[in-house]
């Protein structure tokens, strides 16, 4: 097995290195090329996710009653989650939601706000209204640019409040 990124052992010592840093490099520069991302690959892989969510509850859950969730509104509330966190937990975030990086959940999220939920009743389809927020306590205040992006991105608003008395 290659050494991994980041690791102690460096691409010199493994005689396969430079191959393995030049095919990593070629395929870094093919993304590029073909642009920020594939929204079929983000959508199937954002599926994926609500499957897996979707049968865990069943099996845990949902045994003996009826159960409904919206895939999309989960993936759109744990996108804003990991547009605001770091380390770990946005780590289990993006690894959940098979995404690479917060940019491109932030890219899919911006595409399925102005698509799926614009106003359809000017071509004769149905409206779907949609509520989004993130509500943090005041003791942790909000980054400007992270209530940018809530904004801008998920038409959403991001507030700090009183957790405490309220």
């Amino acid at each position: 097995m290659f050494p991994s990124v980041g690791s102690s052992s460096s691409s010199s010592s493994h005689p396969l290195g430079f191959l393995r840093f030049f095919l990593t490099a070629e395929k870094k520069k093919r993304r590029q090329e073909e642009g920020p991302m594939d929204l079929r690959d983000s959508i199937q892989r954002q599926t994926e996710s609500s499957l897996l969510l979707a049968s865990h509850i069943a099996i845990s859950e949902a045994r003996e009653v009826n159960f409904v969730f919206s895939p999309l509104t989960v993936h759109i509330a744990l996108s804003m989650v990991a547009a605001g966190s770091t380390g770990r937990t946005n780590d289990q975030i993006l690894s959940f939601l098979r995404a690479t990086t917060n940019e491109e959940l932030n890219s899919l999220s911006a595409k399925i706000v102005s698509l799926i939920l614009a106003d359809g009743s000017t071509l004769g389809g149905p409206t779907l209204y949609s509520a989004n927020g993130i509500w943090v306590d005041e003791s942790m205040p909000l980054k400007p640019a992270f209530a940018e992006i809530v904004k801008d991105v998920y038409e959403a608003e991001a507030k700090a409040v009183d957790f405490q008395t309220k």
